[in-house]
């Protein structure tokens, strides 16, 4: 990397280092966030997506947290997951996703508009 003269300002080689460095570490940390909110949407998706199934198929078998049924009305009790059904929660996993794809974005461009190969530092990286 040679000396870099970003905004009049002179930057030498060990400054541009330390830029990048700070730049790939953004982008690392907010490509494996995303990652995690991500499989937590989907683990709670396939939840929500049982409870559909069972209102759909069965309606008298669905148990909500503290409350019991019957065995007669229940012969396969879907019990509903305490917390499953929050949607503020689901509201801050869909924000918090959104914002660490975008963090992750801007950092991937950064990191092109300093000639680094994304494919490249991924696979360094150990990160696929």
């Amino acid at each position: 990397m040679s000396n870099l003269d970003v905004g009049g300002y002179f930057m030498t080689e060990q400054d541009q280092d330390a830029v990048l460095g700070g730049i790939m570490r953004q982008y690392k940390e907010q490509r494996d966030l995303a990652v995690k909110l991500r499989a937590e949407a989907k683990r709670l998706g396939e939840q929500l997506m049982a409870l559909g199934q069972a209102l759909s198929d069965a309606p008298e078998s669905v148990a909500f947290p503290g409350h019991t049924i019957s065995r007669q009305l229940a012969h396969e009790p879907h019990q509903v997951k305490e917390g499953s059904l929050d949607q503020q929660r689901l509201k801050v996993l869909v924000e918090d996703y959104r914002k660490a794809i975008l963090k992750r974005d801007e950092g991937a461009d950064q990191l092109r508009s300093m000639g680094i190969n994304l494919a490249d530092f991924q696979r360094k990286a150990g990160c696929g």
